[in-house]
């Protein structure tokens, strides 16, 4: 156990030490385990896929308000992914996100497609 006494109002409780079995069950194992968790926590049903082409399956089999999907996933990358989304419902948001510094992230997008207007962050 430790005492753990706030400083804001001097509350006083003990708290049981987490044990490394404790960490590792609820620490998050990647950025999307992050992702999810903060948008379930704020009430939003989410929809996990471990690569493009499973993430397109889920779209296409359900609707969805927004798609956030990493640019670079296996199998299918996450332009590819928007680009399939896109075309079969233009109005959807698609959120890229990414790991990778800007640079790379300018030359994937650009290698041989067009932004369409699309700004870049």
């Amino acid at each position: 156990m430790v005492t753990v006494i706030c400083d804001c109002c001097g509350y006083v409780w003990n708290a049981p030490v987490p044990s490394q079995a404790d960490f590792e069950e609820y620490a998050p194992k990647s950025i999307q385990d992050v992702v999810s968790r903060i948008l379930d926590f704020m009430g939003f049903e989410v929809a996990l896929a471990g690569n493009g082409v499973e993430a397109l399956s889920l779209f296409l089999k359900n609707p969805f308000d927004l798609v956030l999907t990493d640019l670079e996933m296996p199998i299918m990358d996450g332009w590819s992914l928007t680009h399939c989304i896109k075309e079969r419902s233009p109005n959807t948001p698609v959120v890229l996100m990414t790991g990778g510094d800007r640079e790379t992230v300018r030359k994937k997008v650009g290698k041989g497609r067009q932004s369409k207007g699309r700004k870049l962050l």
